[in-house]
C-alpha cells in the first residue's frame, strides 16, 4: 500500500511518518510550524521548555492529531519500550503503560478533550509508575494551528519533577561537631527535656538552656520560637515542633525532620531539626539540631552550575532554503537567485533583487531581530567580516534566532562559501532549521535518559491479581537468570521468598523469619486488594544474601488498575537494592545512640567527680573550721591552741594539694599544659627524689632500695619538673599504701629504641603493700577513683594523683603499666623515650647515690640573722595579704614599705634614694597597673640601681607558664601563694649581698 505525505506530496517510507490508515498520513520530518498561535507560544517558551526538559532524568514526548485521535511518539523512555510508537486512539493506547491512578487518568482525558476543543495549551501533573518509585511528571499539551486557525496537531511532553530528597537520608554524616547546635532528650510522658550537648552559639542565643537541666520542652520551644519568629513561620514552627505532631510522624517513619531559616549575624542560616526514638522502648525521644547552611548552599551552587552547563547544541538539517543569493565582492551587492528575503515567504520586491549586502543585513536585523542578536547579525555579516572569514576558512556559518517581543519564534542558518576559484563571488543561502533543531534536541535527551533510567531500579513486575499472572517490565542481569519474563504470580513470590531465605532454611533468625512472613503476607492477593489502593505506595524492606554478602532490598507496591467495582486488580512491584541507604541509615542511628550514651556517661562522670570533689574539699575545710573554733574556745590554753594550729596547718596543706591537683588536671585536659624539655641528669634527679621520700620511709621503718645498674646514658633532654612529679607521685603512693616494715623498690632500666639519638627508659616502682583488685584495675586512673580497702583503712588520698601522673606520662609520649594483686602489692612501670645528650659519653651508674640532708633549724636561724635591717617593698592590693606579708617579714627582721598597685610602686621607687630598697616583692594581678607592666616600667628606669633591683614575683599564678611570664617581664624569681615562709626567706636571701 502506498502512503502519500499530505505536506510534501511524496511517497512516505519512514516509520515515524506512517499511520495505519491512508487517510491519516502525515510527514513528521517536514511539519510546517512557521505560524499560528500555538507555534508562536511554543517558540516563545522554547528556551525555558528545553532547559527544563534537559534538567530532568526522564522524558516522554509525542505528536497528537486531534482530528483523528492518532499519535506518533517522539521520545520514549526505556521502561515504556512496550508502548507502540504510533497509535490510532490517544490517550487510550498509552494509558495502560503509565499505570495512572483513577484521578490522574481522568485528568489526562479531560486535558485531551479540551485540546480537541481548541484549547491552546493544557498542563497537568500525573504520577506514573517508573522504576522502583513513583515518577511525578509535569505534562504539557500544546495546540498548533494551521493558517485558517484550525487545529493541525498538538505536541505533548512530560518531564520529571520528583523530589530528589529521600526520607531515609534526613540526618547528616556527623553528629557532634561544628555543624551541630544541640542534642537533647525528651521524656514523652512528662514532657521534660535535658540537653547533652549545647554549642557556644546556642548558649549565647538562649542563656537559660544548660547541660543536664530539666526543662519543659513545649514551654521552652514555644518561648524560643516566639522570641525569634513571627507570622506564618512562627505558626508553622509551633505546629511542627509540638510533641504530639512529632510523635504522630514517628509512628509512620523512623526519623522525622523539619527545617527552617534564621538570620545569624546578617547571614541567612539553614537549620534542620531531627527527631527519632532513642531505642525500641520509645521511652525517650532524641532531638538534635544541625546547621545545614553549607550543604544547602553547595546544593544550590551545584544546581546553578548544572543549569549553566546545559547548552542547546546546534544541529543543522537543511531541508528547504529560504533564499539563495550570490554575493559579489567587487561591488558589495547581493543578487537574489531564488526564494525570498522575508521570513513569511512574501515575494521580494524588484528593488531588492539586487541590493547592497550591508543594507540587506541591516534590513533583516530591523525586521526580525532584537537586542544583542540584531547587533551581532550586523557585526558578523558585514562585507569586510565576511571577506575576512572566508579568507581563513572554506565557508562561513551563521546561526541566529528570529525573535518577537524578546522570545525566539524560529531558528535560521546562513551559509556563505566561495562560488568560484577567483574568490570574488560567494554563494549565500538561508534555511529554517527550527524543526530539525527540535528533533535533534529530543533525540539527544532520549539517548541520555535511556542510559540513566536503567540505573533507577533493579526490576519491575506487573501483577495481574485476577489471573494470578506477572509480566516483567524491567529486570537486572542477576535476577534474569532465575526469573522468567512472565509466569504465575505465586511462582514469582516463591522466588522472592527463596532468595531471602538463601541457605538459611529452618535456621533463620527470628528477624529474618518475620521479614519472610511480612513479604508473603503483603504479596498475597487478598492483602494487596485491601491495602494497595489509589496513590499510596506500600514498601517492604528486607535483607538477603547476594554475591556472598548481605544486601538490603525494598519492594514497592503500587496499584495501577482496578476492576469495575473499584477493587485493585493490577499492581506493579518495584525491586530496588537499598544496601547503601540502609547501611548509612543504620550508621546514623547508631551514631545517635552512641552520642546519647557518651553524653550520659559524661554526665555520670561529671556528677561523680563533683560529688567526690565536694567530699574531699569539705573534709579538710571541716578540720580547719572545727579546730579554729576549738582554738577560739580555748584561747588561754597555749598547748591546746598550738595543737589546733598544727592540725589546721596540716588540713590547709592537704586542701592546697587537692586544689593544685584539680587545677593541674584541668590544665592537662584543656591542652594548656606543655613540656619544657631541657638537659638534665637522671642520676641527680634520682638523688633529689630520694631526699624527698626518705623521711616518709624512715618514719614507717620501710626497706627502700634504688637500682640504676643498667643506666648507660644518664644525661637526656626532658621536662625535669614533670618527670620529678611523676616519680615522686608513684614512689609516694607506694610508701603510702605499704604497711610499716614493708619494702619499696625503685629501679631504672635503659633499653635501645628505633628512634635515632633516643633511648628507652623504664622507671619501675614496686611495693609489698595492700595491692588492688582486678575490678579496680579496669578503671584505675579516673579522677577521685580509690580502691575500697584504701578508704576503709583511712589512708589519706584524693584519687587525683594517679590521674595526673598518667596524663603527664602520656603527654611525654610514654605509657603507664600497672600490675597488682590484692594483699600482695603493686608494680608501676612508666615507659618513656628520651633524647640523649650528644656530649654524654660517660656513665656514672656505679656512683653511690648521695641523699641530701634536710636543712636544720640552725641554718634557718642563720637565714633570719643575715636578713636583718634590710628594706623591702611589698606590692600587694589585697589588705589581708598585705597584713600577712608585713607580719612575716617584720618577724624576720625586715623594714617593709607597702604599695597597693603597680603604678604606686613605680612612683614610690622613683622617689627613693639609691640603695634604699633592697628587694621588691611584686604581686601580678592588681588594678590600674599589674605586676608585669610595673616590672617593665622599673626596668626602663634611667637609674642603674632601679633597672637592676631584684624583683620577686609573689603571686597566686603558680603554674610553669606563669613563672615564664614573670621572667619574660624582667622579674628575677617566682614564689607562689599561699606563702611557704622558709622558701620565701631563702629566695630573698639569694638576692642580698
Amino acid at each position: 500500500m502506498q502512503y502519500i505525505c499530505s505536506f510534501c506530496k511524496t511517497e512516505v517510507r519512514r516509520r515515524l511518518c506512517l499511520v495505519r490508515r491512508p487517510k491519516a498520513t502525515r510527514c513528521m520530518t517536514n511539519i510546517n510550524i512557521s505560524s499560528g498561535r500555538g507555534h508562536s507560544f511554543f517558540m516563545q517558551n522554547s528556551g525555558e521548555i528545553l532547559s527544563r526538559i534537559m534538567s530532568q532524568s526522564n522524558m516522554f514526548a509525542l505528536v497528537y492529531y486531534p482530528h483523528d485521535h492518532s499519535y506518533d511518539i517522539l521520545s520514549l523512555p526505556k521502561e515504556f519500550s512496550a508502548m507502540p510508537l504510533t497509535g490510532l486512539n490517544f490517550p487510550n493506547d498509552v494509558l495502560p503503560f503509565f499505570h495512572l491512578s483513577y484521578d490522574d487518568e481522568l485528568a489526562l482525558r479531560d486535558a485531551v478533550r479540551r485540546i480537541d476543543g481548541g484549547s491552546p495549551e493544557e498542563e497537568l501533573t500525573i504520577a506514573a509508575n517508573v522504576g522502583s518509585s513513583i515518577m511525578w511528571m509535569n505534562f504539557h499539551l500544546m495546540n498548533f494551528l494551521d493558517a485558517d486557525g484550525n487545529t493541525k496537531y498538538a505536541i505533548g511532553y512530560g518531564f520529571n519533577i520528583t523530589s530528589e530528597k529521600k526520607r531515609d537520608n534526613l540526618i547528616m554524616n556527623t553528629i557532634v561537631h561544628e555543624s551541630c547546635d544541640f542534642i537533647a532528650s525528651i521524656d514523652p510522658k512528662t514532657g521534660l527535656a535535658s540537653f547533652s550537648y549545647l554549642s557556644a552559639k546556642i548558649r549565647a542565643m538562649v542563656p537559660k538552656w544548660n547541660i543536664d537541666v530539666l526543662l519543659p520542652y513545649e514551654e521552652e520551644i514555644t518561648s524560643v520560637i516566639d522570641s525569634f519568629f513571627t507570622g506564618d513561620m512562627r505558626d508553622e514552627l509551633l505546629r511542627t515542633a509540638s510533641l504530639p505532631y512529632i510523635i504522630s510522624h514517628l509512628e509512620k517513619e523512623p526519623i522525622f525532620a523539619t527545617s527552617y531559616d534564621i538570620m545569624e549575624k546578617d547571614t541567612l542560616a539553614h537549620k534542620q531539626l531531627q527527631y527519632c526514638w532513642l531505642d525500641n522502648t520509645r521511652r525517650e525521644l532524641l532531638v538534635l539540631q544541625n546547621d545545614v547552611t553549607s550543604t544547602v548552599e553547595e546544593e544550590n551552587s551545584r544546581t546553578r552550575k548544572e543549569e549553566e552547563s546545559r547548552k542547546v547544541l546546534n544541529y543543522i538539517a537543511l531541508e528547504v532554503y529560504d533564499f539563495i543569493s550570490i554575493l559579489d565582492l567587487n561591488d558589495g551587492c547581493m543578487e537574489l537567485v531564488s526564494g525570498s528575503y522575508f521570513t513569511n515567504g512574501a515575494p521580494t520586491p524588484p528593488s531588492m533583487k539586487r541590493i547592497a549586502a550591508d543594507k540587506l543585513a541591516r534590513s533583516i536585523s530591523e525586521m526580525y531581530l532584537e537586542g544583542q542578536e540584531a547587533e551581532r547579525f550586523i557585526r558578523e555579516l558585514n562585507l569586510r567580516e565576511i571577506e575576512k572569514q572566508l579568507g581563513e576558512k572554506p565557508k562561513l556559518v551563521f546561526v541566529y534566532d528570529v525573535t518577537k517581543n524578546g522570545a525566539p519564534i524560529a531558528r535560521k542558518i546562513i551559509r556563505v562559501k566561495w562560488l568560484n576559484e577567483e574568490k570574488r563571488q560567494a554563494l549565500v543561502t538561508k534555511a529554517d532549521i527550527t524543526e530539525s533543531y527540535m528533533k535533534d534536541q529530543q533525540l539527544k535527551i532520549y539517548q541520555i535518559f535511556q542510559e540513566g533510567i536503567s540505573r533507577m531500579f533493579d526490576s519491575a513486575f506487573i501483577l495481574n491479581l485476577d489471573k494470578n499472572e506477572y509480566v516483567t517490565v524491567q529486570i537486572s542481569d542477576t535476577m534474569a537468570k532465575y526469573i522468567p519474563p512472565r509466569g504465575k504470580k505465586t511462582d514469582l513470590i516463591e522466588i522472592f521468598v527463596s532468595a531471602i531465605k538463601g541457605q538459611s532454611n529452618n535456621q533463620m533468625s527470628e528477624e529474618l523469619a518475620e521479614k519472610v512472613r511480612e513479604l508473603e503476607l503483603k504479596l498475597s492477593t487478598d492483602w494487596m486488594r485491601e491495602h494497595v489502593r489509589g496513590n499510596d505506595i506500600v514498601e517492604i524492606d528486607y535483607h538477603r544474601p547476594r554475591d556472598g554478602k548481605e544486601k538490603w532490598f525494598r519492594e514497592s507496591l503500587f496499584a495501577v488498575g482496578t476492576n469495575e467495582a473499584g477493587i485493585t486488580n493490577r499492581v506493579i512491584v518495584f525491586t530496588t537494592e537499598t544496601t547503601v541507604a540502609m547501611t548509612e541509615r543504620n550508621r546514623l542511628k547508631q551514631a545517635l545512640i552512641d552520642a546519647a550514651n557518651a553524653a550520659e556517661q559524661a554526665s555520670k562522670a561529671k556528677t561523680a567527680f563533683l560529688a567526690n570533689m565536694s567530699h574531699d574539699i569539705r573534709t579538710p575545710m571541716n578540720a580547719i573550721v572545727g579546730f579554729t573554733g576549738i582554738a577560739t574556745a580555748h584561747i588561754g590554753d597555749k598547748a591546746k591552741v598550738e595543737d589546733c594550729l598544727s592540725k589546721i596547718l596540716l588540713a590547709s596543706n592537704h586542701l592546697q594539694r587537692l586544689i593544685n591537683n584539680v587545677l593541674e588536671m584541668s590544665r592537662i585536659e584543656s591542652g594548656k599544659e606543655s613540656l619544657d624539655e631541657r638537659k638534665c641528669c637522671l642520676l641527680e634527679l634520682v638523688q633529689s627524689i630520694v631526699a624527698v621520700v626518705e623521711p616518709q620511709i624512715a618514719k614507717k621503718h620501710q626497706i627502700f632500695s634504688v637500682e640504676c645498674g643498667d643506666l648507660r646514658d644518664e644525661h637526656v633532654y626532658a621536662d625535669e619538673l614533670k618527670l620529678n612529679q611523676v616519680l615522686i607521685n608513684l614512689i609516694g603512693n607506694a610508701v603510702k599504701y605499704t604497711p610499716a616494715g614493708g619494702k619499696v623498690t625503685f629501679r631504672i632500666e635503659e633499653h635501645p629504641t628505633s628512634r635515632e639519638q633516643h633511648a628507652g627508659y623504664r622507671f619501675i616502682i614496686s611495693d609489698t603493700g595492700i595491692g588492688m583488685s582486678e575490678d579496680f584495675l579496669a578503671h584505675i586512673g579516673r579522677p577521685f577513683e580509690r580502691e575500697a580497702n584504701t578508704t576503709i583503712s583511712g589512708i589519706e588520698g584524693t584519687g587525683l594523683g594517679l590521674t595526673i601522673t598518667k596524663s603527664i606520662i602520656e603527654m611525654m609520649g610514654g605509657t603507664l603499666t600497672i600490675k597488682s594483686a590484692l594483699g600482695k602489692g603493686s608494680t608501676f612501670i612508666a615507659s618513656i623515650e628520651l633524647k640523649k645528650c650528644e656530649d654524654d659519653h660517660e656513665s656514672h651508674s656505679d656512683e653511690p647515690l648521695a641523699v641530701a640532708e634536710p636543712e636544720t633549724q640552725d641554718h634557718q636561724a642563720d637565714h633570719t640573722e643575715c636578713l636583718k635591717t634590710r628594706h623591702l617593698l611589698v606590692v600587694e592590693d589585697n589588705e589581708l595579704n598585705q597584713e600577712i606579708a608585713v607580719e612575716v617579714l617584720k618577724s624576720a627582721g625586715f623594714e617593709v614599705e607597702l604599695a597597693s598597685d603597680g603604678s604606686e610602686a613605680v612612683e614610690l621607687l622613683k622617689n627613693t634614694e639609691p640603695g634604699q630598697i633592697d628587694v621588691v616583692l611584686m604581686d601580678v594581678q592588681m588594678p590600674i597597673m599589674d605586676g608585669y607592666e610595673a616590672t617593665r616600667q622599673i626596668r626602663k628606669s634611667t637609674r642603674p640601681d632601679l633597672a637592676a633591683i631584684p624583683i620577686i614575683a609573689m603571686t597566686a599564678n603558680a603554674f610553669e607558664e606563669d613563672r615564664q611570664m614573670a621572667f619574660s617581664a624582667g622579674m628575677n624569681d617566682h614564689v607562689a601563694k599561699p606563702l611557704d615562709v622558709n622558701l620565701l626567706l631563702a629566695t630573698i636571701k639569694k638576692f642580698l649581698r
